[in-house]
């Protein structure tokens, strides 16, 4: 195999190894964006099965714990992939 060849390869794997690592990246954060979703389900549920003041509140709480989770991954995934279109474009 020539210098180029091998340079070739060596540029390849590591493009590879980089969109791997993106491509995980973005998995965990579209994981996390789902349980977020999930959470928000799970405590909206409770908030329509509470009964007592307290479970109420609590219900409440989670709800708005679940909405700022879920807009804080959301926020992250729009950042990644508007770096990542801006890098691909480079």
């Amino acid at each position: 195999m020539n210098v180029g060849a091998t340079r070739r390869m060596q540029l390849f794997d590591l493009f590879s190894r980089k969109q791997e690592g993106q491509d995980n990246e973005m998995a965990q954060l579209l994981r996390a964006l789902r349980q977020a979703q999930k959470d928000y389900d799970v405590a909206a549920s409770c908030f329509r099965e509470a009964t007592e003041a307290d479970r109420v509140d609590e219900a409440i709480f989670l709800m708005e714990a679940a909405r700022k989770k879920y807009s804080y991954y959301l926020r992250k995934l729009r950042e990644y992939t508007a770096q990542n279109d801006q890098s691909m474009c480079q």
